[in-house]
């Protein structure tokens, strides 16, 4: 996404002064008009570009199964997202991504459709917001479900350094602290969870498996 972003910026900038320099004629009595345009053009251009960002961003970093899930609103289907509208552990933060749980669905043909779709490498429980709930409610699933810190010494070597520090700010042991999966659309990350209560303490750019 930052590689996105980066991009459309680039463009945007240069739009302008492209085609200013390719319409600029003193002597044309539409060059106001051409103008403009030119700066019509330039904000439609960069209108999509943030609604692109937004809708490709990480809205949602949900917890399922043995691991979390960065997942975006363009990862989700609008009837889904319409479903989840009363929801309020699906509503979204305007600036970063919200915490949350994804659970079963009660309705047992539900919970079924979606194991088989998930199966058939399609939409697993986190690509249905309207089943989302707060992460307090999983913290034992968390808690339970959280790796061995020796585990991610040995996954990475080189950023022991930034794993020291993060356990030294949170103030815990190694021994209560533990990690899961982030899986993200660019890359993985690990989210450093107490063993204690299940609450997360922070991410890290770590690899995690």
């Amino acid at each position: 996404m930052g590689t996105i972003l980066v991009l459309l910026l680039a463009v945007d900038v240069s739009l302008g002064p492209i085609m200013t320099f390719l319409v600029f004629d003193r002597r044309k009595k539409s060059l106001p008009a051409d103008l403009a345009l030119i700066g019509v053009m330039q904000l439609a251009a960069l209108g999509y570009g943030l609604h692109t960002v937004e809708a490709g961003r990480p809205h949602y970093l949900v917890f399922v199964k043995d691991r979390f899930e960065a997942v975006s609103k363009a990862d989700l289907q609008a009837e889904d997202l319409q479903k989840a509208a009363g929801n309020p552990a699906a509503a979204t933060a305007l600036l970063g991504p919200v915490w949350a749980a994804a659970k079963p669905p009660a309705d047992e043909k539900a919970r079924q459709d979606v194991l088989m779709e998930s199966a058939l490498g399609g939409r697993d429980l986190q690509h249905f917001p309207q089943w989302y709930e707060s992460l307090d409610n999983q913290r034992d699933g968390v808690k339970n479900r959280a790796l061995d810190l020796d585990t991610l010494r040995r996954l990475n070597s080189d950023g022991l350094t930034v794993l020291d520090e993060a356990i030294r700010d949170s103030g815990l042991s190694q021994a209560q602290i533990g990690y899961l999966p982030l899986k993200g659309e660019e890359s993985d990350a690990s989210v450093l969870v107490s063993r204690e209560d299940g609450h997360v303490i922070t991410i890290l750019p770590l690899k995690p498996w």
